[in-house]
């Protein structure tokens, strides 16, 4: 059961900490592929940061690719084309390579 979060997590930080997500990616099992916009309000850069450095110090496989110029979601199409390049590429290494 979910602990119950308060509105101040100043008061309760063992609370917030239990609840994190960030506590519980040491125990990944896929690579993760992470395409974050720098300017993202609803998910900031710094959270998908916190995620690839636990990823990377746990060894497991993890990729990230910031746009400076994006928010929440890809706007420019040059972005655009660049992240759905990137994606193929990861499912061509994880998908294709565990096929064999």
């Amino acid at each position: 059961m979910q602990p119950y979060l308060s509105s101040k997590p100043s008061s309760d930080r063992k609370v917030y900490e239990d609840a994190s997500p960030v506590k519980y990616f040491k125990y990944a099992r896929a690579p993760l592929l992470v395409l974050q916009g720098a300017n993202d309000i609803r998910d900031p850069k710094e959270e998908a940061e916190q995620a690839v450095t636990v990823l990377k110090k746990e060894g497991k496989a993890v990729d990230a690719h910031s746009y400076l110029d994006e928010g929440h979601g890809f706007a420019k199409r040059e972005n655009q084309i660049d992240a759905l390049q990137r994606t193929i590429e990861w499912f061509d290494r994880y998908l294709k390579s565990s096929q064999k």
